[in-house]
């Protein structure tokens, strides 16, 4: 199984990234009844999004950054700290606030200044991306188990589907331009900015 190439490598590590982790079956403890369990389940999240949330807790949410992984993973690799992957950032906040308020939600103003909120999200990324290339290395380091192996090639199958499928992707901020003084502009949310 080739994976020098760095783009089949790349799209290795966002399939594996945007597999979704396991919901574990919560344990039945000694004198928990199945009320106290289904409380424990079906407990709605707090409608003021506090320090020390789960981004789980919020699907909504947390489909969107999902939705956006790819993109995200495309400027960190390509352009790193650049103008434009800032105001990728600066979008991305903008929708995670849209769409917690369109489903009730709000941030705590206090623990979530939007460079906190941008910071919770690029660690939402950042776990994420770090946790599939750890998984990635694992499965090369034992690529001679038939498992591992027949694993392998199904990832790459995906790889290739993630590819196409971001081909046809929506980004969330379009380059518009650079501009003869070479200022990068930005469209980001119908809000043109210049970076």
């Amino acid at each position: 199984i080739q994976m020098e190439d760095p783009t089949v490598y790349k799209n290795l590590i966002l399939t594996m990234a945007l597999q979704r982790p396991r919901v574990k079956e919560p344990k039945s403890g000694a004198g928990d009844t199945s009320s106290q369990q289904e409380h424990q389940i079906l407990a709605p999240p707090s409608k003021v999004i506090g320090e020390g949330f789960y981004w789980k807790e919020y699907p909504a949410l947390e489909n969107l950054l999902y939705s956006h992984m790819g993109e995200y993973y495309e400027w960190s690799t390509r352009s790193r700290q650049s103008k434009h992957q800032q105001a990728f950032n600066n979008a991305l906040v903008e929708k995670v606030r849209s769409i917690a308020a369109a489903e009730g939600f709000s941030f705590d103003s206090y623990h979530f200044t939007d460079k906190r909120l941008r910071d919770r999200i690029r660690c939402f990324f950042k776990t994420h991306l770090q946790n599939a290339k750890k998984r990635l290395n694992t499965l090369k380091k034992n690529v001679n188990s038939k498992d591992n192996r027949s694993c392998l090639q199904d990832l790459l199958q995906q790889a290739r589907q993630v590819q196409e499928k971001a081909q046809r992707a929506q980004p969330l901020i379009r380059t518009v331009s650079i501009t003869s003084e070479e200022e990068a502009v930005a469209v980001s949310g119908g809000v043109r900015t210049k970076k």
